[in-house]
């Protein structure tokens, strides 16, 4: 499955993005909460929800895909 970034018109597969998150998952900048949270969907293998999450705080499909995570 297949999404395009908003910004641009390359398409980036959900696959690099996940590979993306277990790859830099040490690096993502999160609240207390947050990093309970994603903690318990790394156990699970969601990296779907991990995903959503990541969206959800306005990195690009390219920046998940890239491990680009920069505090907002």
């Amino acid at each position: 499955m297949n999404l395009h970034d908003n910004n641009e018109n390359n398409v980036i597969s959900i696959e690099d993005q996940i590979k993306g998150i277990q790859k830099h998952l040490h690096k993502i900048p999160l609240n207390f909460r947050e990093t309970n949270m994603v903690m318990d969907m790394a156990v699970q293998k969601d990296y779907n929800s991990i995903l959503l999450l990541l969206k959800r705080k306005g990195y690009s499909f390219e920046d998940i895909a890239n491990g680009n995570f920069y505090q907002h």
